[in-house]
């Protein structure tokens, strides 16, 4: 895949179970949409695939070396990647000096004690298995069999093209393994296997505490190794995409952890977390301090945070799409579609001053500091942060799109812009997740002074795909409606394509508004009610969090709500 000098690279980490699972969604989404785009086109390689294609790959992929193609032996029964060797060909990280002397100490004079690189790995010494039937590695970068290891354990690889530049964390093996499996059956890409990183062979137990003061500070050091490895090898990285949940121990608690210490380690580089909001009836029932904890400390290293709430994915599934029994493979294919609009190579445009865009035009209407006009942007990366998120106190984005029809329905269904925006702008309005049954009779003024206020933002951008350049749309609603008094200058911006994803048209809205200060409310309820009976408060305690780091907690959390009731 040939990579252009000026596509973004973005380092995708997902942490936790949920995480993990909607990073797999995501990335498999991208590439089998790299895949029918390719079938549809007279070239067969990677590096000969239409730019807008091969840049939106490059993003989050990298090309397999070519070593992929000779015979490595199976993993180990246990599932554990020999050291020197991974699934894509290419050696592991350099180890700092520390963690060679801590390998040594702990791996090389062993023959029971496994290192701890990425999910474990076999102790091997002066170039032997010291374990037998384990692997023996030779003078090549090929690993081979020992005598008494059986034919049957010796496999072809096959030549998967893509490696994703992802690292995947957990503190249950299994979890990595299945999710690594996944993967490689797509035949298309995989997982760097010294990029499955995990920490224990027992979970969190739905503690933030637990996950992170008991797994953070044993599981970063190997983290750290994997993540400045995945950057090297970015030509220009521009950061990394983050995706946890709110509800667990270790997407919240261990994803907490791994967030500071990744905006220590890279002081410089864009952070956006993908994080998702439990449902209301409730998932652990300490889920209200773990969501107070991790965005109490997220909001602190992150750029933005990109909040997903499973009750709204819920309800695209079983009212929208059609769906009897929404499972969550379900939802997590809705996560991924929106974040493959989102990524997927857009063009940049402003609003005009009478609020439309003509696509036809080459000129700015309004404001030229930023990129050019018609220039191809990479992803909207980059405005996540310096246009949505401009103000610090600010940094909670929701996510809106339309429209959302059941994939049978599609070849009958008839799109027009008015109707996507109008249906799009009345959803943001009225704060619901669903293009349906809308609520089109509250005036504005009536919804400004709603309890949630969900239009009273601070920046919008608006993507819109499958937009010809003949073709112009009326965006006054959207430049005039949703406007707060401490909104930037400039709150819209607007990014379009020709090309289209699943539908002909398709608007996808991302906002930085009042949506989630109810939920936000609620939750502070509760923790309040719950801290003042000290409910629950001693499992937290027990693994290394003070009283006095929940009190902080708390009041930070209460001032980013006190900033968003302020708009």
């Amino acid at each position: 895949m040939a990579e252009a000098t000026d596509t973004e690279q973005i380092v995708t980490v997902c942490i936790g179970q949920c995480g993990n699972q909607i990073g797999f969604a995501f990335l498999d989404a991208l590439a089998s949409f790299y895949g029918l785009s390719k079938a549809r086109s007279s070239s067969t390689s990677p590096s000969n695939a239409p730019p807008a294609i091969s840049g939106a790959v490059s993003r989050f992929f990298r090309e397999t070396p070519q070593l992929q193609m000779k015979t490595r032996p199976k993993l180990e029964q246990n599932g554990h990647p020999v050291e020197g060797t991974s699934t894509d060909g290419a050696k592991p990280p350099m180890k700092s000096p520390r963690q060679r002397s801590k390998g040594a100490t702990e791996g090389m004079n062993s023959k029971s004690h496994p290192t701890k690189h990425g999910m474990g790995e076999p102790s091997i010494a002066s170039g032997r298995a010291s374990q037998k039937g384990s692997l023996v590695l030779s003078d090549g970068d090929t690993p081979k069999a020992s005598a008494s290891q059986s034919r049957k354990q010796q496999a072809p690889l096959r030549a998967i093209p893509f490696t994703a530049r992802a690292i995947v964390i957990d503190t249950e093996a299994k979890v990595l393994k299945t999710i690594s499996e996944k993967a490689s059956r797509s035949k298309t890409w995989q997982y760097a296997e010294y990029n499955l990183q995990c920490s224990a062979k027992t979970g969190a137990a739905n503690n933030w505490a637990f996950g992170y003061y008991g797994h953070g500070p044993g599981t970063y050091e190997n983290v750290s190794t994997a993540l400045r490895s995945e950057v090297n090898r970015c030509t220009n990285f521009q950061g990394f995409l983050v995706i946890q949940s709110l509800a667990g121990g270790t997407g919240s608690g261990l994803g907490s952890f791994v967030t500071e210490r990744m905006r220590e380690d890279f002081p410089d580089a864009r952070i956006v977390n993908v994080v998702v909001w439990p449902f209301r009836t409730g998932e652990v029932i300490v889920q209200n301090y773990n969501i107070i904890f991790t965005i109490s400390s997220l909001y602190k290293v992150s750029d933005a945070l990109l909040v997903l709430r499973n009750d709204d994915l819920h309800q695209i599934c079983s009212k929208r799409l059609g769906l009897d029994t929404v499972s969550l493979d379900d939802m997590n294919h809705v996560v991924a579609y929106m974040l493959l609009n989102m990524f997927h190579t857009t063009i940049r445009r402003t609003v005009s001053a009478v609020g439309r865009i003509d696509a036809s035009s080459r000129k700015t209407p309004s404001q030229t500091e930023v990129a050019p006009h018609y220039k191809e942007c990479t992803t909207v990366f980059q405005a996540l942060v310096a246009h949505l998120c401009q103000h610090r106190a600010f940094k909670l984005v929701t996510l809106r799109y339309t429209p959302q029809v059941p994939s049978k329905a599609i070849p009958f269904s008839v799109f027009t812009w008015p109707s996507l925006l109008k249906h799009l702008s009345q959803m943001q309005l009225t704060d619901v997740p669903i293009d349906e049954n809308l609520n089109w009779d509250p005036p504005t003024a009536v919804a400004r002074s709603s309890p949630s206020g969900a239009q009273l933002c601070v920046a919008q951008i608006l993507i819109l795909r499958g937009l010809p350049q003949s073709e112009s749309v009326d965006m006054v609603d959207f430049s005039t409606k949703f406007c707060s008094p401490q909104s930037v200058e400039h709150p819209l911006q607007i990014w379009s394509a020709r090309d289209s994803i699943s539908y002909e048209k398709s608007a996808l809205l991302l906002s930085n508004s009042k949506a989630f200060l109810p939920d936000m409310t609620r939750i502070c309820d509760r923790v309040h009610t719950m801290y003042y009976h000290q409910a629950y408060v001693h499992h937290y305690v027990r693994f290394g969090m003070s009283k006095q780091a929940i009190e902080a907690a708390i009041v930070f959390y209460e001032k980013v709500m006190t900033a968003y009731k302020l708009l």
